[in-house]
């Protein structure tokens, strides 16, 4: 069943702030019946390793928006932490498009229409609960930044609830901070000193604040909430296990992701009925230790169990025995596995075997360049026009398959950025788009595909999933490159003697009873000549020419050696004839000749050229290379003797 699918980009996806976003859309969409594609960096738009940056930032550009019936940007995370840049490079690539609805979510978007949370609403639900249920009078207000327009709005809705019960709060109660852990520890201090008076309670912005505030009061022996009540607001992981656990209240974000997703309906859909967006939750409130209310204990616990580090896991066989936390992932040692590999083919089938960590879900799909493997082909933004699907495994009934060079069915246009999507599912999903890389070098991406109401979302495990694949894909492409440069010239390309002997021992080694082994020796004339009369800059291009000739007329399972400074060698083993032998010697000068008249150069590049054949079992390779070199030498004898 093809469902219609809303686009999602985001960043950072498990941070708080964005898995309410993708909780709030995903329910939305569900109730639509609809798909959502995520297209999100693993890391912080902020992120302080650059090169890093640029190569997650390059799964914007796999973003094909004629395959989407809609789009949500939520441009407070793409450009978190003052990446304006960022923001800015998504908006030009969105105003490319025509035809679908955009809009965004946190913060201005260009010109599409931007929704936000009402914090003030929820502030004065902070207002009730520090006077009507702790009755404070003497309360201190920690803000963000002064003129913020999301701190002003959250003070507006706090004086605004405060004056339900008769009361206000003054200029010098309001104290302005930065949002981080220091503004609480700079509080806590005036108020430690004696600068400022110890109030009965402190309402702080956000939970990080709080946290800083708290834990300062408490090393200095004020303790909350019996001196001083305090309350947050995220009602993030860390309020919820710190030490002393804040009391936080829950932003609208979730919701007002529904509206978003509501949005897109209402111009997709013109006419039809539009869902409510209603959560679960009514109260924005998580009771904790901070104001002396009883904690919410299943709440406190769930987030206690996703932020331990279990080395193993109770596994009781059914949906619980899927889940993988970030301890699981580590002491797996799956690092140590793929590093392991000694191949391109084998570090991908040691991924293959390890997506288990990625459970629950029900899809992975691994989209590669399809010259991943090779170290020279380097792409540092977008994407070439053509991927290669080199792995795909499902969690539900065992299957998939990883190719590594076959599988010509495995290669798409990358416009489609994953066919699959057009198969249809029995129910919505949610596919997590995901930049493959190392550095700011692309490899590719992964999809990652569960279930839409699945509450396992995109997070701390997948990101170090996918930063070991990054890295072991890297590792295999650098052995692949030392492997090559043990086997392989570097100036020309053809193997040198150490590749020759281990190539000739292969062919050897399978010969047949009838197949014989043929050796032709080119050695280039008057290379001396060249370089002393033209520069050394010619005498090598030379060598490349001699080479490149000597290369194209290399068959296939042959193989073309650089013996020395201008000679080569090619070795066959086969079916040969002295007369196959001849016409190759008369093909290769007639090559070198046409080749050698399009430089246009004052000097003819030619060859001496000497062969043999004999049979190949039991073969002695170096007299059969001394009888061709003999010819060969007789042919460079006789050209002398010529231009005397």
């Amino acid at each position: 069943m093809l469902r219609r699918r809303i686009g999602l980009i985001s960043a950072y996806p498990e941070s708080i702030y964005a898995q309410r976003v993708m909780s709030g859309v995903f329910t939305q969409c569900d109730r639509y019946d609809m798909e959502v594609a995520v297209f999100a960096p693993m890391v912080k738009a902020s992120h302080f390793f650059d090169d890093y940056l640029r190569g997650e930032l390059n799964i914007y550009q796999l973003i094909n928006y004629a395959a989407l019936d809609g789009v949500i940007v939520d441009s407070l995370s793409i450009g978190d932490g003052g990446a304006d840049w960022i923001r800015g490079r998504v908006l030009r690539q969105v105003q490319e498009q025509r035809g679908i609805p955009v809009v965004a979510l946190g913060v201005p978007f260009g010109k599409y229409p931007l929704l936000t949370s009402n914090d003030a609403t929820v502030f004065h639900e902070v207002a009730a609960h520090i006077v009507g249920k702790h009755h404070c009078s003497d309360i201190i207000f920690l803000s963000g930044f002064q003129g913020d327009p999301v701190a002003e709005a959250r003070l507006r809705g706090f004086r605004a609830g405060l004056e339900k019960y008769g009361q206000r709060l003054w200029a010098e109660q309001v104290v302005y901070g930065n949002y981080e852990y220091s503004s609480g520890v700079t509080l806590a201090n005036e108020l430690i000193s004696g600068m400022r008076k110890k109030p009965e309670a402190v309402v702080c912005c956000n939970d990080k604040m709080a946290i800083g505030l708290v834990n300062r009061l408490q090393e200095a022996g004020i303790r909350v909430p019996e001196d001083i009540i305090v309350t947050g607001f995220d009602a993030s992981m860390e309020a919820a296990i710190n030490e002393v656990s804040i009391s936080s209240f829950l932003p609208e974000t979730e919701k007002v992701a529904m509206e978003a997703v509501n949005e897109i309906w209402r111009q997709i859909s013109p006419g039809a009925a539009v869902a409510e967006a209603k959560l679960q939750k009514q109260s924005h409130f998580y009771p904790a230790m901070s104001c002396g209310c009883e904690p919410d204990a299943l709440h406190s616990a769930n987030l206690y169990r996703e932020a331990l580090y279990f080395t193993r896991e109770y596994d009781s066989g059914g949906a619980a025995g899927n889940y993988v936390n970030i301890g699981s992932l580590m002491e797996g040692y799956l690092f140590e596995q793929l590093s392991a590999a000694a191949t391109p083919q084998e570090c991908l089938q040691e991924i293959y075997k390890n997506v288990k960590y990625l459970q629950p879900f029900e899809k992975f799909y691994l989209c590669l360049n399809p010259n991943w493997d090779d170290p020279a082909d380097v792409v540092k933004k977008g994407y070439p026009d053509q991927m290669q699907m080199v792995l795909y495994a499902s969690g539900n009934d065992k299957s998939g398959f990883v190719h590594f060079k076959d599988g010509e069915d495995c290669f798409f246009h990358t416009q489609e950025m994953l066919p699959q999507m057009l198969d249809g599912s029995e129910k919505p999903m949610v596919y997590y788009f995901s930049p493959v890389h190392f550095g700011e070098k692309m490899l590719g991406y992964a999809v990652l595909c569960r279930a839409l109401m699945q509450e396992r979302k995109a997070d701390l495990v997948y990101r170090n999933f996918l930063r070991h694949v990054n890295i072991a894909l890297e590792m295999i492409r650098a052995k692949t490159k030392l492997k090559l440069l043990s086997v392989q010239d570097e100036m020309t390309g053809a193997y040198n003697r150490r590749g020759m002997n281990i190539r000739l021992e292969e062919m050897l080694k399978y010969a047949g009873a009838d197949e014989q082994l043929i050796v032709f020796v080119v050695d280039m004339d008057r290379l001396k000549y060249i370089n002393d009369t033209f520069g050394h800059t010619d005498g090598d291009m030379a060598i490349r020419l001699i080479s490149t000739t000597a290369m194209a007329a290399t068959k296939e399972g042959e193989i073309c050696v650089r013996a020395g400074g201008d000679e080569f060698y090619i070795f066959g083993v086969g079916s040969y004839t002295e007369k196959d032998a001849a016409a190759r010697k008369q093909d290769i000068n007639s090559r070198l000749k046409q080749s050698g008249s399009l430089l246009g150069k004052p000097y003819e590049i030619t060859a001496s050229i000497g062969y043999a054949i004999a049979p190949a079992k039991g073969v002695n390779v170096d007299a059969v290379l001394h009888v061709a070199d003999e010819a060969m030498y007789a042919e460079k004898v006789a050209k002398k003797v010529q231009r005397t």
